[in-house]
């Protein structure tokens, strides 16, 4: 399984909550800022961007990244061991 960072930034309170929602359709996800996530998922990535994009408007910033256990951070416990369990190596 791949993880990858979903990052994104708009200013419709719509599509913030539709991103959300497909995000958490992943299934296996966990919410590291307001706006940002971390999913587990066999899907590529271009995969992943054209599932969630899909409610971005042309001003929206949005970006999925390749994540590896390569990474260090401060943050809840569930948030912390969601990402020991679940990054790859």
């Amino acid at each position: 399984m791949a993880c990858y960072l979903v990052a994104y930034n708009s200013a419709v309170e719509n599509a913030r909550f539709s991103i959300s929602n497909d995000i958490k359709a992943y299934g296996s996800w966990a919410k590291i800022g307001d706006s940002a996530y971390i999913i587990s998922t066999d899907a590529e990535v271009t995969e992943v961007y054209d599932n969630l994009s899909k409610n971005l408007d042309a001003d929206d910033n949005f970006y999925v990244i390749s994540v590896s256990k390569s990474c260090w951070g401060q943050g809840p416990g569930a948030v912390n061991q969601w990402l020991s369990d679940n990054l790859p190596n």
